[in-house]
């Protein structure tokens, strides 16, 4: 808006785009690009942009705000399977530490899709300030080139050049392996969950190393679970590690519906101690891996990078938590 020849500061919320593109001496989709991707735009003309910004108290939304302060006061977290519990222990987490600093988390569902990870990488990368990972399976070459200058943290997967906070996997197999088999279990099979997670390929990598037998892959679902009791059967093992506590929840069902004793005839673990695990009858055995630690870790760890500050990659050690799905071996 000009008053009297000359540019003016006019009311907030009264400026439009294209009165900023003219006050800075630039076209208006320059200005909607340095709103939206500041990256794409040179330093100078971002730098014009925003003194325009400032001159006409130009605040539309939040891609504005974030040009003018530097932060959209908004976190990403990407999660495979919002309807997995797990990962709405870690998202409730995750929002609560992102609160105490008055952001807001936005949360995105891949269903477990690579390509569908590196889309909601690169749509979510120049709207918030930084995005969590959870569980990824996408290359990490495609993530970080979506990611751009975005501060990017991995869950549960090591990444290259990418900050992470995972729980020490092996141990999550070490754990259950050796309670069976202080309860004499001698014969013991792990089932494993999806081939292409990083915490499938770790404690596979650890079963191999252990002797022990590995089954699956299956999904990480109560389904999942239910359609590998066959296989259990027949392996001729009396000790399960199930890959989460959905799998080995669907193993319980599958078992008292075949009239298999447990934990007469076969003990199980599961991992993740979702609240579920006390629910079922029996009472699951299981590896706590602290989905709320891993959110809070995993955001100040995004501060940390959004800061400039050193972001180093953190292992969490699990707990085995023993109830009423393992025991003696018949």
């Amino acid at each position: 808006m000009r008053v009297n020849g000359t540019v003016g500061r006019v009311t907030a919320g009264s400026t439009t785009l294209a009165d900023v593109a003219r006050h800075a001496g630039v076209h208006a989709a320059t200005v909607s690009r340095a709103l939206s991707r500041p990256q794409m735009v040179s330093a100078a003309t971002l730098a014009r942009v925003r003194t325009s910004i400032d001159a006409l108290a130009y605040v539309p939304n939040g891609a504005a705000r974030q040009l003018a302060g530097g932060r959209t006061s908004r976190i990403a977290v990407i999660v495979p399977d919002v309807s997995n519990p797990f990962f709405g222990a870690l998202v409730q987490a995750a929002q609560r530490r992102a609160t105490d600093d008055d952001e807001l988390v936005v949360l995105a569902d891949t269903d477990q899709g690579p390509q569908r990870e590196v889309a909601a990488v690169r749509s979510l990368a120049a709207d918030v300030d930084g995005i969590v990972l959870c569980g990824s399976v996408a290359p990490v070459r495609e993530l970080r080139a979506a990611a751009g200058e975005t501060p990017l943290v991995s869950v549960n997967r090591r990444m290259r050049a990418v900050p992470s906070v995972v729980l020490d996997q092996a141990a999550v197999l070490d754990l259950a392996v050796d309670h069976l088999r202080s309860l004499g279990h001698d014969r013991i099979a792990f089932v494993r969950g999806p081939s292409a997670y990083w915490s499938t390929e770790t404690r596979t990598r650890r079963a191999v190393e252990a002797g022990i037998r590995t089954l699956g892959p299956v999904e990480p679902t109560d389904a999942g679970g239910r359609s590998v009791l066959d296989a259990v059967l027949d392996s001729g093992v009396s000790g399960v590690v199930a890959f989460n506590d959905l799998v080995a929840v669907g193993l319980l069902g599958a078992a008292a519906e075949r009239g298999v004793p447990v934990p007469g005839r076969l003990s199980v673990v599961g991992s993740d101690d979702l609240p579920l695990a006390t629910l079922v009858r029996p009472a699951l055995t299981t590896v706590t891996g602290s989905a709320q630690t891993l959110g809070r870790v995993a955001v100040d760890l995004v501060h940390a990078r959004i800061d400039g500050r050193p972001a180093e990659d953190v292992v969490l050690a699990p707990d085995l938590v023993i109830r009423d799905t393992t025991a003696a071996p018949v």
